[in-house]
């Protein structure tokens, strides 16, 4: 891995803007009252990288489990309300309850100042994204299913679900929420 990705990036910004691990903020006052949000980081221009499934995967989850998460942001999202046959098709029979925010881009280093912030990430054709790794060097959870990150082991491989299916990813959701516990973070230690 270290041929492929290197945190130093990563490490250079939370240091220049000084912005705390995700478990910090995550278990201080304001973050334990928090409600959880699910981000949904796919690109959305191609089937490798759809926010598609996601949003079914949450719309299975609200259907189960109602009230359980504030918010779903779909980022890379917002050239998607313009076009029809998404919004027609996909969209509006995945908004039931906690309707999904379109939003634009957003480096995924500031999404550890929101307290309890998850990520759903699916990919298709491809074994990870570097946003994957990103993410997990961060501390923030990640609910994926890219078998090479299965492979690293700790929560990567917790909250692994397999391939396409929507029912596993929606449990492994709820299995994170249920399970967390102030304290025990798990960030991606390549050391």
């Amino acid at each position: 891995i270290p041929f492929v990705w290197s945190p130093q990036i990563l490490e250079a910004y939370l240091s220049d803007v000084k912005i705390p691990p995700w478990y910090v903020i995550a278990e201080s006052p304001a973050g334990q009252v928090a409600d959880w949000n699910v981000r949904i980081a796919e690109n959305n221009n191609s089937s490798r990288s759809s926010c598609t499934l996601p949003l079914v995967i949450m719309a299975e989850f609200k259907r189960r489990y109602p009230n359980t998460v504030r918010q779903i942001l779909v980022h890379n999202s917002d050239q998607l309300s313009d076009r029809k046959f998404f919004m027609d098709n996909i969209f509006s029979h995945c908004k039931d309850g906690t309707e999904p925010k379109l939003v634009g881009r957003m480096r995924c280093v500031e999404w550890i100042m929101q307290p309890r912030s998850i990520i759903l990430a699916h990919c298709r054709f491809t074994p990870f994204r570097y946003l994957y790794l990103d993410a997990a060097w961060l501390g923030i959870p990640l609910i994926h299913n890219s078998p090479l990150l299965r492979q690293i082991g700790g929560s990567l491989e917790r909250l692994y679900y397999a391939e396409n299916n929507v029912e596993q990813s929606a449990e492994a959701v709820k299995q994170f929420i249920d399970s967390y516990k102030p304290g025990e973070h798990n960030r991606l230690d390549l050391e």
